[in-house]
């Protein structure tokens, strides 16, 4: 049976994870050397992400097994839809329409589909290799901020209180969850968490689609 904490879950995912964390974009964005075109259109993919990822904490929300899970879910869920949305409106400007090109939809349908399942631990995996891949990148770009302000303040954003704070909670959600998680679910959580990381490295290559 597999082991699904989150140290677990990462390391038995270890090639996914470093294809992910050491993705194009971040490499660029790190060398500040993104052009400006496909920053632009990463914000527009990552854009249209945040109505599914809201339902998937939505779902978390109505699967968490009691109040202090739903009240730090919500927290999440309101965070997302008040300092992210409102990051991303203020970086497009006038200009707000979002895009989904093809690499970007399994990460979607990922995520509607632990989202319209029932397993709590799946819906964790699939919002923590999400948040940690973003976590892990952004603290290494905080350390070399970019000359630009949009770039500065996507680093700012997932290296804030919130961001971090959920992220380290779904972590240590997953960890108290994982032994009471039988065979069949265990399994489960650790290849979502796999193929969330997988379908993150097709959605960020999406940038680079024309």
């Amino acid at each position: 049976m597999p082991t699904v904490t989150s140290a677990e879950v990462r390391a038995a995912a270890s090639s996914e994870w470093e294809a992910a964390t050491g993705h194009q974009l971040f490499r660029e964005i790190i060398a500040d050397t993104v052009s400006d075109a496909d920053f632009e259109r990463y914000l527009r993919i990552e854009f249209a992400f945040i109505d599914t990822a809201a339902i998937a904490l939505g779902a978390a929300v109505r699967l968490a097994p009691d109040m202090a899970d739903r009240g730090r879910l919500a927290s999440g869920l309101h965070d997302l839809l008040t300092n992210q949305v409102a990051f991303f409106e203020d970086a497009l400007g006038q200009d707000r329409s979002s895009i989904i090109p093809p690499s970007a939809r399994p990460l979607h349908a990922l995520y509607g589909e632990v989202s319209d399942g029932s397993s709590y631990a799946s819906l964790l995996a699939a919002m923590l290799a999400a948040e940690w891949l973003y976590e892990t990148w952004c603290a290494e770009t905080i350390d070399r901020p970019s000359s630009r302000a949009d770039i500065r303040a996507w680093t700012e954003l997932h290296t804030s209180p919130a961001f971090t704070g959920h992220a380290a909670w779904l972590r240590s959600r997953l960890d108290s969850a994982a032994p009471g998680l039988g065979e069949d679910e265990s399994r489960l959580v650790a290849g979502v968490f796999r193929d969330t990381l997988t379908a993150e490295i097709h959605f960020h290559d999406a940038v680079y689609e024309r």
